[in-house]
């Protein structure tokens, strides 16, 4: 389903890719994932890759990640791992339905992963997972800017010792436990978002956790 571009650059066209098995992307690549690429996976399974992604829809044609068989388990997670400031790009996408994973000794709390990679995520939605988190991020830096957080089973974004981290201008909608989460983060802005009806916190604050939050 991919196909290589050059050397070092593998990519997932638009339309529609079915993955009945986990599908891990190498280091020394970069994989990108075009405008229109729908991407249905079945239970438990998992995209991960340990070479960064640009994975930039438009608005017209979103990047999709959903179940396969939505009335059977979830999928599992996809994740960014280990690619450091090597920065992945990611916008309007659509992710759903997902869940956690356990790949080569890493957990991975959320339906989207990052785990040590730096990350820009904007005007994307992140809906119905089936996690502790719907989007996971440990380590690395993120710029998380006009996203939509939304019936998700517990948490909305979990950041775990995150550096210059900067949450702006999303919406979360209806999460089982906080909408935020932040453990352990420094030189995190947390600005002009909107939160309504968590089950637990909006804004949830520790293990030594020092944001900036301002008007939300």
């Amino acid at each position: 389903q991919f196909y290589k571009k050059d050397k070092n650059t593998l990519v997932l066209k638009k339309g529609t890719h079915t993955f009945h098995n986990t599908v891990i992307i190498p280091t020394g690549l970069s994989l990108v994932i075009e405008p229109g690429a729908h991407l249905y996976f079945a239970p438990r399974v998992s995209l991960i890759s340990y070479s960064p992604v640009t994975a930039v829809g438009a608005k017209q044609q979103p990047i999709i990640f959903a179940p396969l068989y939505p009335e059977k388990e979830p999928w599992g997670s996809f994740a960014v791992i280990n690619t450091g400031s090597e920065k992945s790009r990611f916008q309007y996408l659509h992710i759903s339905g997902g869940s956690s994973d356990f790949i080569n000794g890493t957990v991975l709390n959320g339906q989207f992963s990052l785990n040590n990679a730096d990350a820009n995520i904007q005007n994307s939605t992140f809906e119905n997972a089936h996690a502790d988190d719907s989007v996971n991020i440990i380590l690395g830096s993120a710029v998380i800017q006009q996203n939509t957080f939304k019936n998700n089973a517990s948490d909305g974004i979990d950041l775990d010792y995150a550096y210059d981290a900067t949450l702006e201008e999303n919406i979360f909608l209806n999460h089982g436990g906080d909408a935020i989460d932040l453990s352990g983060n420094r030189k995190t802005l947390i600005k002009n978002n909107i939160i309504v009806d968590c089950k637990d916190k909006g804004i949830s604050v520790g293990e030594r956790s020092y944001p900036i939050i301002k008007n939300n």
